[in-house]
């Protein structure tokens, strides 16, 4: 069982952080077939705002069932309280997986069943008590659902060379970074000289008020390549859709605070379906 981590110091800012680009996050919504039940677990799903979104989007569909999974107690208080959806969507907030699987419950009746996993496979493997934790989460992944939406900091193993000097110079000379934010990185993680670090770096300098949450966090725990093979592996899955990506918010911020613009693309979205279900071309593009 995975632990819930560092208190935040500010949950209230990390959510608002977690809420920008909910448009983008959403990516998947034109992607899926129209016409259809759908029955959407967000997977760490903080304080509600996918399924208050997802509520929102498919508010003329009464079919519809939505489950905000979360192993933190106070987020799911939190979901609770910030649910302002139709008052007939059949919303569930939950820490309680069995919740989210197939039981019995009419609730799975005729409903395809989508797995939301947006930004928290990096939250996965950073806050696992051991590498039983992380076979048991893909094992819930790769179970009952019928379609895997992904959207994380995902980088390819390509990430892995020398850094740029001008990149290392900008990061250890910015006014935008503290020292004790430079020593605990490297402590933790290793030299600016490594291209893989300084990038990590880069995508976390701006938690500055949660720095001691985020700076043990492992963002770039899985590359792209081996993503796409623990999914498809079982032979159960296929790609519909998969798109490398950087953040164009976060790459102004580091455009603005250290002149630099990265080369890597460091987040992916992406969409994996069970091999029996409708061909790519009854998709949407």
């Amino acid at each position: 069982m995975c632990e819930v981590g560092i208190n935040f110091k500010n949950i209230n800012l990390y959510n608002a952080e977690m809420q920008k680009g909910m448009e983008d996050k959403l990516f998947f919504i034109e992607r899926l077939p129209k016409n259809q039940n759908y029955m959407f677990v967000d997977f760490g799903c903080a304080d509600g705002s996918m399924i208050n979104a997802l509520a929102s989007i498919y508010k003329d569909n009464p079919n519809n069932v939505y489950i905000g999974y979360d192993i933190s107690d106070e987020m799911i208080k939190l979901s609770k309280s910030n649910y302002h959806g139709p008052i007939y969507a059949k919303v569930k907030f939950t820490t309680n997986w069995d919740d989210c699987r197939k039981n019995g419950s009419n609730l799975f009746v005729n409903r395809k069943k989508v797995l939301i996993l947006s930004s928290v496979i990096h939250e996965v493997y950073s806050y696992a008590k051991d590498e039983n934790d992380i076979v048991d989460f893909w094992n819930k992944v790769t179970s009952d659902f019928d379609y895997i939406i992904i959207r994380d900091m995902c980088p390819s193993k390509d990430i892995n060379r020398d850094a740029r000097k001008s990149l290392t110079n900008a990061i250890e000379t910015s006014l935008k970074v503290t020292n004790y934010q430079l020593k605990d990185f490297s402590e933790i993680w290793g030299t600016f000289t490594n291209n893989k670090n300084a990038i990590h770096f880069l995508l976390k300098y701006r938690w500055q008020v949660n720095w001691d949450r985020e700076v043990h966090e492992n963002y770039f725990p899985i590359y792209v390549e081996d993503l796409i093979k623990k999914i498809t592996d079982k032979e159960f899955y296929k790609i519909d859709y998969l798109e490398r990506f950087r953040v164009p918010f976060l790459d102004n911020c580091i455009k603005e605070d250290f002149g630099i613009e990265l080369e890597d693309y460091t987040h992916i979205k992406a969409i994996f379906s069970k091999k029996q279900l409708a061909p790519a071309d009854d998709y949407n593009d």
